[in-house]
């Protein structure tokens, strides 16, 4: 899973704004932060299907990689901008990945970034299944803000799957059900995405 997040900061009458590789700083005339919710909100932007991807890899011995993707943007609105996690804060026993290895019980906290992918079938919309079983696209997004300050912030998050080519069939048509998690365990609704069909060039 890859992630490019975009990020509005509001401190006294400055709004920095980081749409993936570029920042620019502006003046506002904003005169008060706004006022979000602690837990946080977010919305659905956009849903697309990238089918044969090339990957290409320089190394000795290495093989290009042809990958399918669905990338998947949302916005985000947060009261104390506690959006995602660094290499610090998974060390943490709160974000650890394992309760008991020993036992395979897995922490629910080390994700922060839900995915649930529903296809559509004759019944209606169903979640998907996949082979192995447990697995999921469920992941984890970076920090949105790389210091501890609490103010509001919002933004753009894009979440980019990757797969094996030709993991589905020509004409399946998939959703996304997803959901946030910010570093006090809140949780944000649930938003449901378009859906989109699987098609080949």
């Amino acid at each position: 899973m890859q992630f490019q997040p975009g990020l509005a900061r509001f401190r006294g009458a400055f709004m920095l704004f980081l749409p993936a590789a570029t920042a620019l700083l502006m003046l506002t005339a904003c005169p008060s932060p706004p006022e979000y919710p602690s837990t946080p909100v977010i919305g659905y932007k956009s849903l697309g299907f990238y089918p044969d991807v090339v990957t290409h890899f320089t190394g000795a011995g290495q093989q290009d990689i042809i990958n399918d993707q669905f990338k998947i943007a949302i916005t985000y609105q947060d009261g104390d901008g506690d959006l995602g996690l660094d290499e610090n804060d998974i060390k943490l026993d709160k974000f650890k990945e394992w309760i008991d290895s020993a036992a395979g019980i897995r922490n629910p906290n080390f994700n922060n970034f839900f995915v649930t992918f529903q296809e559509k079938t004759e019944a209606g919309w169903e979640d998907y299944v996949f082979p192995l079983a447990g697995f999921t696209y469920t992941g984890r997004y970076p920090r949105i803000a790389d210091d501890n300050h609490s103010e509001p912030v919002k933004g753009l998050i894009t979440y980019t799957i990757s797969m094996g080519q030709g993991s589905f069939d020509i004409g399946q048509v998939f959703r996304f059900k997803i959901r946030i998690r910010d570093r006090a365990l809140h949780t944000s609704n649930e938003i449901v995405t378009d859906s989109v069909v699987i098609h080949r060039p």
